[in-house]
């Protein structure tokens, strides 16, 4: 675990309002969390939550160059069925981090809660954006996050 890193987790569904919401909400929570000694932020590249963590940390890279972003990808090809403004989105967010990991060559049942694991198991801390409270992959995560004691944030419609 690095306690100087962040993993980000959430839905890939966003309604247009939270969408406008946590484009205001989440660059300012990255600054802070930088102020706070947070230099590596992760994300698992997925449509949704993780582009737009991704993208913030970009924007905070814009002033600050100590800053890291890392992606965990679950698979090869995991965007493959993505529409093409989707792909083209995490095409530009992966050119721009410090490191992609590709968890595994091809998709297989568990992936992305290999993938979700592997990026708790790196952090010290998660922002979550969790608005279910029972079932889903970001539900599972937050619940995995707590479990290895990890300080959590959870800028959902709800609170866990």
């Amino acid at each position: 675990m690095r306690s100087c890193a962040v993993c980000f987790t959430g839905h890939r569904i966003i309604s247009a309002n939270e969408l406008k919401r946590l484009n205001g909400v989440l660059p300012v929570l990255v600054e802070k969390l930088y102020s706070d000694g947070y230099r590596v932020f992760c994300t698992g590249g997925a449509m949704g939550f993780d582009m737009l963590a991704g993208e913030a940390v970009l924007e905070l890279k814009n002033s600050h160059n100590d800053v890291t972003l890392e992606i965990f990808l679950p698979c090869r090809g995991s965007s493959d069925r993505w529409p093409a403004d989707h792909k083209k989105r995490q095409s530009s967010v992966l050119s721009q981090a410090e490191k992609v990991n590709v968890l595994s060559d091809y998709y297989y049942d568990g992936c992305m809660m290999v993938r979700n694991r592997k990026m708790v198991d790196s952090c010290g801390m998660c922002v979550s954006y969790c608005c279910r409270l029972s079932g889903g992959g970001t539900f599972g995560t937050v619940c995995y996050a707590l479990e290895k004691g990890l300080r959590l944030i959870n800028i959902g419609e709800r609170t866990i």
